[in-house]
């Protein structure tokens, strides 16, 4: 409407000028406006709560903090800050509340860890009035509260997948309201489908939405492909990859899209056999070189896949170059190369060499540094353990190390990490130190199967088995963890060093309650239990009754045979191994050679030892030249095995020579008795036995 004319000249000018004034006054209304709501969003982007607070004060003192728009926005911006209680605060105190504003509160909810009241909020804004109907970024926002809740949930086993039940059928109901509401054939709203039913773990719905989609953008495919790798099918999302690359309808690979396909490489070497991850190789090689080619390899997160993917492939030489040439690092970039040569076993002390490394360049290891650097160190303890003349001195440095290294996880604040803590007490036992692993085990604020495990398999490897029975009692009393395959692995290993029959026919009970007794690590154990404690039968029934059986398996079987002096049981069992393309190994001709020494049966003793590098490739260790010297010993050809033990690629030890000894004494064959005797005496061997077995040799022949 146009202002009523003026009577007068002046007061015409008056109200011009008044006119222009208002108008002045409004246009700085709108721009200061402008820049508070500006203001604001850049603080809920950067997350700086204090700026916004004072923006917050600033929009009171100005008279707008009551508008929607800047309620709105501060709603959003407190939420983007993690300040719920706040962005909760401005929502409740609005007297009109716009989808905006619940869709902004939802979100918050949900990005910031509450899903349930996220859910709660979304069923309220559809209670309240309709005013407001759910829109798109409404069903993306309740979403995404979904997924966060399927992350915290525990899976259940069903048809072989691990699904979130609870969340799934949530997310289930929500997407039936997207479809009455028309939003599901969003791209962002199919996007989100996509995301919560892989996080749920029915990737066959997440598919279902893919393939309908009218127009799939690069967040459609790498959503997908994320899914197949999350739910253990590396291969659909490798799948989808090439599917992409040759028919994306203009869509080309992001960073993301890299990052899950070396993810899903590294997936599949995981469980790949030597005969397949060549070629998961060549595929990790590829979309390295894609990488290359688009651009992101030099990008911090794609860097650090490709340092996971080929450290899982075995490819270390190409994960350090790709570590050497990255412009930046970050604690998961020494991680994964600490990890990757950790989990290898090939070269240990590389990665305390890293670790070295890592603390020179300043930068602050976390919990998965503990635990690469943890059990390289456990590696290299068991390592030297294995040595048969293990030096006092280097088993204390082992276990000094592990101290320091303890010492600085304490430092970090990391110590009490359930992952670290199970290692400490995995390398204070590989250490030989029980004590120090038991102070870790009872410093833990919970425990769970892992640290129970590693405890009792502990306790059994330092020949502690009634500890380590103990301890597995203990873990059944408490009942917080439930046992797996490797703790009956742990318990049955001590009941067959103890001979505890009776023990180990209740934890065989307990295994068939569990429903493991599939599994071949399990027959394994039961195999070589019953067979420590005589019961060749027991040992039989669970051998032929296995549903798998392994290497492991025939040798624990051929063991037992062996121990029960059933020579023919040895070599029939021996042959079935053989056609069933098992590669014997050093445990295997040990048990054989040892029941050909006792047997007597020189021939075949000798047979099996040549063939043991010329057919099979396995070099022969000291304990086959033992074995060998013994039955050449007990057969009488006591110069033969003196000539062995000479010519031998090991210097003969205390155990060879007293070997020699117990066979010349058996024979009355006073020269190599004499040899054995001067040999051991330079061992520091010349006990009372040792006086014995020579004087009875000489009284003999003076009779």
């Amino acid at each position: 409407m146009r202002a009523p004319a003026p009577k007068c000249k002046i007061s015409a000018a008056k109200y011009l000028l008044l006119d222009r004034r208002r108008s002045f006054e409004r246009q700085q209304d709108r721009l200061d406006l402008f820049l508070l709501l500006a203001g604001l969003k850049a603080c809920g982007s950067t997350r700086d709560l204090d700026s916004g607070k004072r923006i917050h004060s600033d929009a009171i003192e100005a008279g707008f903090h009551a508008t929607n728009y800047v309620m709105n926005s501060l709603v959003h911006m407190y939420a983007k800050c993690e300040s719920m209680e706040l962005s909760r605060q401005i929502f409740d105190t609005m007297d009109h509340r716009t989808v905006v504003s619940w869709n902004s509160l939802i979100l918050g909810y949900a990005a910031n860890g509450q899903g349930s009241t996220a859910l709660d909020l979304f069923h309220g804004m559809e209670r309240e009035d309709g005013s407001s109907s759910p829109n798109s970024r409404t069903f993306v926002a309740v979403l995404t509260a979904c997924s966060s809740l399927a992350s915290r949930e525990e899976p259940k086993v069903m048809d072989g997948k691990l699904v979130r039940l609870g969340s799934l059928e949530k997310g289930r109901m929500i997407h039936s309201q997207a479809r009455k509401n028309g939003c599901d054939s969003d791209t962002f709203v199919s996007n989100s489908l996509i995301d919560m039913y892989s996080k749920c773990g029915s990737v066959v719905e997440a598919r279902q939405i893919f393939d309908v989609m009218l127009h799939r953008s690069i967040v459609s495919w790498n959503s997908m492909m994320l899914g197949y790798v999350e739910n253990g099918e590396p291969e659909q999302a490798l799948g989808l990859f090439s599917r992409l690359e040759r028919q994306g309808g203009g869509v080309l690979p992001d960073a993301r899209t890299l990052v899950a396909g070396l993810m899903a490489c590294s997936s599949l070497a995981k469980r790949a056999g030597d005969d397949t991850l060549e070629k998961i190789l060549e595929k990790g090689v590829e979309l390295h070189w894609r990488a290359k080619q688009l651009g992101y390899e030099s990008q911090l997160f794609v860097a650090n896949t490709l340092i996971d993917m080929y450290s899982k492939c075995g490819s270390l030489e190409k994960a350090k170059l790709v570590f050497d040439s990255m412009p930046a690092r970050d604690v998961v970039s020494w991680n994964s190369l600490l990890l990757g040569f950790s989990e290898s076993g090939d070269d240990q002390k590389m990665v305390l060499e890293l670790f070295q490394q890592m603390q020179a360049e300043r930068f602050a290891p976390n919990s998965r540094t503990f635990v690469a650097v943890i059990g390289a160190c456990s590696a290299l303890a068991a390592a030297q353990s294995k040595k048969k003349a293990r030096a006092r001195d280097e088993e204390e440095a082992w276990l000094d190390k592990g101290v320091a290294i303890h010492g600085q996880a304490v430092i970090a604040g990391c110590d009490t990490d359930l992952f670290v803590a199970s290692s400490l007490v995995d390398v204070y036992a590989k250490c030989g130190s029980m004590e120090l692993a038991r102070k870790v085990f009872d410093s833990m604020p919970r425990h769970d199967t892992v640290s129970w495990n590693t405890l009792i398999l502990g306790y059994s490897d330092n020949g502690e088995s009634h500890s380590a029975l103990e301890s597995f009692a203990r873990m059944r009393r408490e009942g917080t963890s439930t046992p797996d395959s490797l703790t009956f692995v742990s318990a049955l290993n001590a009941c067959s060093k103890l001979s505890a029959m009776e023990m180990g026919r209740t934890i065989h009970a307990d295994v068939h309650r569990y429903g493991l007794e599939a599994e071949v690590l399990i027959t394994n154990a039961l195999v070589d239990f019953y067979g420590s404690c005589g019961c060749t039968a027991h040992a039989a029934r669970v051998f032929y009754s296995a549903f798998t059986t392994d290497l492991v398996t025939f040798s624990s079987i051929i063991a037992c045979y062996s121990r029960a002096g059933d020579c023919h049981r040895v070599f029939s069992s021996f042959r079935e191994m053989i056609e069933q393309k098992l590669r014997p190994d050093a445990m295997t001709f040990s048990s054989i050679l040892s029941a050909c020494s006792h047997a007597g049966l020189v021939e075949q003793g000798e047979y099996y030892f040549e063939a043991m590098s010329r057919v099979y490739q396995v070099a022969p260790d000291m304990d086959h030249y033992h074995c060998l010297i013994d039955l050449l010993g007990r057969a009488n050809q006591i110069d033969e095995a003196l000539e062995l033990a000479r010519k031998m690629p090991f210097q003969p030890n205390s155990l060879t020579w007293t070997t020699l000894l117990s066979a010349a004494t058996k024979w009355k064959n006073e020269s190599v008795g004499k040899v054995a005797f001067d040999a051991l005496t330079s061992f520091g061997g010349e006990s009372s036995a040792t006086y014995s077995l020579l004087a009875n040799i000489f009284t003999f022949n003076k009779k």
